[in-house]
């Protein structure tokens, strides 16, 4: 009996994990325009209270999706691709430094770019002739 309570209680606790889930590029959707993700320099996820990864294949897709889904963002975590870097590590979302430019050409057209800092964001920021923003900056 000890047994089956120990099991049960294993499988609820795998299925309440609250970390970054990878991007699969190419195959996982967008959550707000359902579009295929495959650009890493734009990709971002949110990661709800209760652990449920939502993927985004730009930060315009999921700032608007914030705007329609109020109550899901509460106490997310949010991970944005690193522009500079986007095969290392995803930035926490609330830390990172922004650029906003039309001309980035980001998928869906939100045309943000994330840093990891501000020193990382000055050089594109001063050739795109834009600010450096922040989290919220953005809302």
């Amino acid at each position: 009996m000890r047994y089956i309570a120990l099991l049960i209680a294993a499988i609820y606790l795998m299925g309440c994990k609250s970390e970054f889930e990878p991007i699969t590029y190419g195959k996982d959707p967008c959550e707000h325009c359902k579009m295929t993700i495959v650009d890493k320099r734009f990709a971002c996820e949110l990661l709800t209270e209760k652990g449920k990864p939502y993927k985004f294949d730009d930060l315009g897709c999921l700032l608007q999706w914030l705007k329609q889904n109020s109550n899901a963002g509460k106490n997310a975590r949010l991970f944005i691709a690193n522009y500079a870097a986007p095969d290392d590590k995803f930035l926490d979302a609330y830390q990172a430094k922004y650029i906003h430019s039309e001309t980035l050409h980001t998928p869906m057209n939100g045309n943000y770019a994330a840093f990891e800092s501000n020193a990382a964001a000055q050089d594109v920021a001063a050739q795109l002739q834009s600010n450096i923003l922040t989290w919220n900056d953005l809302k």
